[in-house]
């Protein structure tokens, strides 16, 4: 109960002894024991104790997702490029959101919240490519 009670708080990486004064903290082991391995609680806790070690973190921006993983180093050589290993969505680990191709994170930034779609990220890049320039008119 000690053990559900942590993991549903939110408390779920590190699950100490319920003696007073005892620091210890009860092993994965022991907890998938008392629980049994086919427990929700488990599942819960055995997410929390892997995403706690994870160092760089970046979530998936897909709402459905948002699963946590480790965003690359500027060393990488796809850097800031990142796919969610859950969903398969790319990313920006540099600024956290959906994948902007060829355009900066501070170029995407700066677009207007109804043209940060990927159709209208797709347009951007193709006026671009293309070379294409708004009539005048329109501006």
């Amino acid at each position: 109960e000690y053990i559900r009670k942590q993991v549903e708080d939110g408390r779920p990486s590190i699950i100490k002894c319920v003696q007073s004064g005892c620091n210890a903290t009860v092993p994965f082991e022991l907890c998938s024991e008392l629980l049994g391995t086919k427990s929700p609680v488990l599942a819960k806790l055995q997410q929390a104790l892997a995403e706690a070690k994870i160092k760089n973190k970046v979530y998936c921006p897909n709402r459905r997702c948002s699963a946590p993983m480790e965003a690359p180093c500027e060393e990488d050589e796809f850097y800031p490029h990142a796919v969610c290993p859950s969903c398969s969505q790319e990313l920006c680990a540099k600024c956290g959101v959906k994948w902007h191709h060829d355009l900066s994170c501070k170029q995407f930034a700066e677009l207007p919240a109804h043209l940060r779609g990927d159709e209208d990220v797709a347009l951007l890049r193709m006026a671009h490519e293309e070379q294409l320039r708004r009539c005048p008119q329109c501006s």
